[in-house]
């Protein structure tokens, strides 16, 4: 389902049906930004560290809302979603369990009730020691490069000395 007007405002719901061992079956309702919070959130609880969760479809920024591209992200959700299922361990997981049994607004309170750690926890010591690291690893190609410049100048100066 696709609401607002087709542009800034715009986004699809998709519709999940969810059944569990016990045959109690749920049906909800979520925006792809729904599936992001839940991957994240998966990807950061330390307990889960390791285990093979799967690739949530790609995010499209532009032309989101291309029927072709809906169809491939509800296939691309159907997937992560069974995989979740499937798995022995995330199966069992309480914010999937609620992921799977309340829809888009009530998610979101369950949403800002957990803090996430960042997309990238790096402090400003990880940035300097990188760009201490580029600097070096880049200092060391450049000499190697100039080394061997000057090794093939001088084996295309023999070689030409030889010929003639």
């Amino acid at each position: 389902m696709t609401s607002g007007l087709l542009g800034i405002s715009s986004y699809t719901l998709y519709t999940i049906r969810a059944k569990y061992e016990d045959a109690k079956e749920f049906v909800s309702d979520h925006r792809y930004s729904d599936f992001e919070w839940l991957d994240h959130y998966l990807r950061s609880q330390p307990r889960y560290k390791g285990l093979n969760i799967p690739i949530l479809p790609e995010k499209k920024a532009f032309g989101n809302m291309n029927l072709a591209f809906v169809e491939q992200r509800k296939e691309g959700l159907e997937y992560y979603l069974k995989e979740l299922g499937r798995h022995s361990v995330l199966h069992k997981d309480e914010i999937l369990h609620k992921f799977f049994s309340t829809d888009s607004n009530a998610f979101e309170k369950i949403k800002d009730s957990i803090q996430l750690p960042s997309s990238f926890p790096i402090s400003a010591a990880d940035i300097i020691n990188f760009s201490k690291t580029y600097e070096y690893i880049s200092a060391s190609i450049k000499a190697q490069i100039k080394e061997h410049q000057d090794e093939s100048i001088l084996v295309y100066n023999h070689a030409f000395r030889y010929i003639n």
